[in-house]
């Protein structure tokens, strides 16, 4: 199994908006996404305790969908998800036995996951909510985007995706 070297964003993401966690349970694998979101482009990264089949697509994807637009995310990895194992194969470069397939299947589920979960929000609104205590306390759904817009605007090369 040959290792993806060019995943460029292995770091810790601050303050993500999503965080999505899988555990194999025949395996002992575990994934873990953290993303956000900044003008419909996708920020995302793994960390996972996974098999080398597990972590080389995880890397792949960071590789290459990271900044990217969400429906281009989501058009891979449905397409992914639906394909054969030769076909697999032949798009990662990668040999992979048939039993290995579900490892290779985990990150792209984990994707297809939060990116429903986006979906999903961008039609749901949530209530403001008081709560009935002395710190008079509104619960919100929690946004980042103003500080982040105001951070990308002062490093854009940061945020630009190769």
């Amino acid at each position: 199994m040959k290792e993806n070297k060019n995943a460029k964003y292995k770091m810790p993401l601050f303050a993500p908006n999503y965080i999505i966690e899988s555990n194999g349970v025949a395996c002992g694998d575990y994934i873990a996404l953290y993303a956000y979101t900044i003008r419909k482009k996708l920020f995302f990264a793994f960390a996972n305790k996974a098999c080398s089949y597990s972590n080389y697509i995880s890397s792949y994807l960071e590789q290459k969908y990271y900044g990217k637009d969400i429906d281009a995310i989501k058009s891979f990895c449905d397409c992914f998800r639906l394909k054969s194992l030769s076909q697999m194969e032949k798009l990662l470069g990668l040999n992979i036995p048939m039993c290995r397939k579900k490892c290779c299947m985990s990150p792209i589920m984990s994707m297809l996951e939060l990116v429903t979960q986006i979906e999903s929000e961008k039609n749901c609104s949530l209530p403001e909510v008081n709560l009935a205590c002395d710190a008079c306390v509104n619960v919100k759904h929690v946004q980042w985007e103003n500080e982040l817009n105001e951070v990308i605007e002062k490093n854009p090369k940061e945020f630009t995706p190769n």
